[in-house]
């Protein structure tokens, strides 16, 4: 570490480690935002006739919202399937015809949430009506690489500060 960090970058680390650690916390939470989709274990896919849908609006506090607060999304209902499917995809269901799109076989990969499931990929006859939205790996290996580094900054201040030696302490910052 000698030469890597001079004696005053050291001492300038060793004063921001505190506000480093909240670093820490806030790229964590920025990387289970950004899970990609290959690594979300929770998609399901399935097979069925549609039976009913309908246009349905929820508030959101999302920025890509159309209007003030709200978007706008299609309940898809599958025969024996309780819970509806969503589609944020509007205007390629629109596109497509939704009267067209009643009582055809449909096969769906979706995302399972609580009260309803996300489509993310709906196929008429090995067509792709609505294609994947994919979260790309980058930002998340980003997010995880800022926080392992921060984490690793955050632990050093703090073992140097509270739980070296002093003489340890003054051969770290060269004193």
């Amino acid at each position: 570490m000698k030469v890597l960090f001079t004696k005053r970058i050291k001492k300038q680390l060793l004063k921001t480690y505190e506000y480093v650690a909240a670093l820490c916390v806030l790229f964590v939470v920025l990387s289970y935002f950004s899970v990609p989709t290959i690594l979300k274990g929770n998609i399901n896919e399935i097979e069925g006739a549609v039976s009913d849908i309908s246009l349905k609006r929820e508030h959101t506090w999302a920025r890509t919202a159309g209007s003030k607060g709200y978007i706008d999304y299609y309940d898809i209902f599958i025969s024996g399937v309780e819970k509806p499917f969503r589609s944020y995809s509007l205007e390629e269901l629109k596109m497509f015809g939704l009267d067209s799109l009643k009582k055809k076989e449909v096969r769906m990969i979706y995302f399972q949430h609580d009260d309803y499931k996300v489509i993310n990929k709906l196929y008429i006859d090995s067509n792709a009506i609505i294609k994947s939205i994919k979260i790309g790996i980058f930002p998340f290996a980003l997010f995880v690489g800022l926080a392992v580094i921060t984490l690793v900054w955050s632990i050093w201040g703090f073992y140097i500060t509270y739980l070296a030696s002093d003489e340890k302490r003054k051969e770290v910052l060269g004193e």
